[in-house]
């Protein structure tokens, strides 16, 4: 389902104008405006979706968990990856740019970590083998 089917929709759910759902994201952060949403629901601009700062701040405005709000606007949802992934997403989600930036860090040196131990383990077993 494309924006401009579902977005006035839910609008119309919530009781909200475009001017107060504008008022919602600009008190988020997002600097926006009655046309741009009205651009959205008419199909002429997607929703700015490429971040998870905008993800979070459109799902909280429409009052959606942040899958439903990527379901609604068409995004297939992998439903492949397992449940532990799915939580870390959507807690990372949640939380600030700063934030899940420190959490990429961390999951990145973890990976490399583990990949080193792993290149290391081959070496042995290459070693012991010749």
């Amino acid at each position: 389902m494309r924006s401009e089917h579902w977005l006035k929709q839910r609008r119309d759910i919530l009781g909200i104008t475009q001017d107060q759902l504008a008022e919602r994201l600009t008190s988020g952060g997002m600097q926006i405006t009655k046309a741009a949403i009205s651009k959205w629901e008419k199909g002429k601009t997607p929703l700015p979706l490429q971040t998870p700062n905008n993800r979070h701040l459109i799902a909280t405005a429409l009052e959606l968990a942040i899958s439903e709000l990527l379901v609604l606007d068409g995004y297939e949802i992998d439903i492949d990856f397992s449940r532990e992934t799915r939580l870390i997403a959507t807690l990372c989600e949640t939380l600030s740019s700063q934030d899940r930036e420190f959490i990429l860090i961390m999951v990145n040196h973890l990976k490399t970590r583990n990949d080193q131990a792993k290149a290391s383990l081959l070496k042995s077993a290459a070693r012991a083998i010749s």
